[in-house]
């Protein structure tokens, strides 16, 4: 392909081996995004998880947290939402994720 771009090759060569192409890999790349460090929750008699990231987050919070009212539980949720989005730092997530877990830890002592 003489005078093909660098990005023109990858989206080809993607697209043949079924990969994301484009704007779709930064997607992707949004929705494997870790965290510095796990973040471990007590879910009652679900047992204690490592939580590795946003996206990780969003699927906990969507269904498996027991309180989904708490104003740390919907602030969690948005950041998170946006950082798989990629509108939020990941680091800013998490941070929220770790205020609605001390809110669960709070409300169930």
């Amino acid at each position: 392909m003489p005078g093909s771009s660098l990005l023109e090759k990858w989206n080809q060569a993607a697209t043949s081996a079924f990969l994301p192409t484009g704007e779709n890999v930064e997607e992707l790349l949004m929705l494997i995004n870790t965290w510095s460090r796990p973040v471990q929750i007590e879910l009652g008699p679900s047992g204690s998880r490592s939580v590795n990231g946003p996206f990780e987050a969003m699927i906990y919070l969507t269904d498996l947290w027991p309180n989904r009212s708490g104003l740390h539980f919907i602030r969690a949720r948005n950041a998170c939402k946006a950082a798989v989005a990629g509108r939020k730092n990941p680091e800013d997530a998490r941070s929220e994720f770790l205020a609605a877990a001390k809110e669960i830890q709070d409300a169930t002592r």
